[in-house]
């Protein structure tokens, strides 16, 4: 009962609800799904429908889709986005449900691009989720390659004209997702390669059509894929073990590394590169420009030397 008037609260703090909310979900009974279902649906504060919808999630991530769709459609905070984005990212299972609501109910345009903003922020590839959310924001899903003449010129404009300055605060920018995946100084933890060297190892065009094409090459060792269990359950990541016994798949979005016997395996793909390829869409000209100048300058002296 005390969870209950928690979770109903109108002058409960955002935080103390939150988990009352995720409590009832853990509940998982009769009266639980009530309660959150009314909240979600005719809670008069916005901020309650949202974290009632995300508690949801756990119960039913198809109905908690359809009331994330009528959200998103509307006006919310940034934050609200992510949290419900997030949540579904973080449930395994629950990213297929939300591709069909969104394409009934379109959000708006602001909502539908910090959705994608989190989508890469999270390191997770879902071409379906990422094409109805670009469509929606009035961009194009796929970065498309430069022609010769083009690249050309594009070159020498970064040559030229590149802020290396500016182009590590593009890549430090959390929506973007670039340190979540790569760092820069050998530091561990990391799902992506380090960039430490780039500057030196590969030549401006490289990086470029890296960006925009990151299905064309794939380093070694990172070949993602994605494994499916018998209950349901979803994993996206690289093979970091494997015997007849047991395959070690490091996690992206969990960030753990997890062991599954075969005999609990469904499906499992190969999805190529986890680096999504609409990242260059979600900056300007100039931002992009700047970017390959930073990226191009790592290893060398400083890390702005002349590529």
């Amino acid at each position: 009962a005390r969870v209950e008037a928690l979770a109903a609260g109108a002058e409960v703090q955002e935080s103390v609800r939150r988990l009352a909310l995720g409590g009832l979900a853990s509940y998982g009974d009769e009266n639980a799904g009530r309660i959150l279902e009314s909240l979600a649906s005719s809670a008069p504060s916005t901020a309650t429908r949202v974290d009632a919808t995300a508690a949801w999630v756990r119960l039913d991530p198809v109905r908690a889709a359809t009331w994330t769709a009528a959200l998103l459609a509307g006006r919310l905070d940034p934050e609200s986005v992510r949290h419900l984005v997030r949540t579904f990212l973080s449930h395994q299972g629950a990213v297929p449900a939300l591709f069909p609501a969104l394409n009934t109910k379109a959000p708006s345009a602001d909502n539908a691009k910090l959705a994608l903003r989190e989508l890469a922020a999270s390191g997770r590839r879902d071409p379906s989720l990422a094409s109805v959310l670009s469509r929606a924001a009035g961009l194009d899903h796929e970065s498309k390659p430069l022609d010769a003449p083009a690249l050309a010129a594009f070159v020498r404009e970064v040559r030229e004209r590149g802020n290396p300055e500016a182009g590590a605060a593009v890549f430090r920018r959390p929506e973007l997702g670039c340190t979540t995946c790569h760092s820069v100084d050998g530091t561990p933890g990391k799902i992506g390669p380090d960039l430490g060297a780039l500057g030196t190892a590969q030549t401006v065009e490289y990086i470029v059509g890296a960006i925009l094409e990151p299905q064309r090459e794939v380093k070694e060792g990172f070949m993602a894929h994605e494994i499916i269990t018998r209950e349901g359950d979803t994993f996206q990541g690289y093979v970091r073990g494997e015997t007849p016994q047991e395959v070690q798949l490091w996690d992206h979005l969990s960030l753990r590394l997890v062991r599954l016997s075969p005999d609990r395996i469904a499906s499992r793909r190969p999805l190529g590169s986890l680096m999504p390829s609409g990242l260059a869409t979600m900056l300007t000209g100039d931002e992009f420009r700047d970017l390959v100048r930073y990226l191009s300058g790592l290893g060398r002296q400083s890390g702005t030397a002349r590529p």
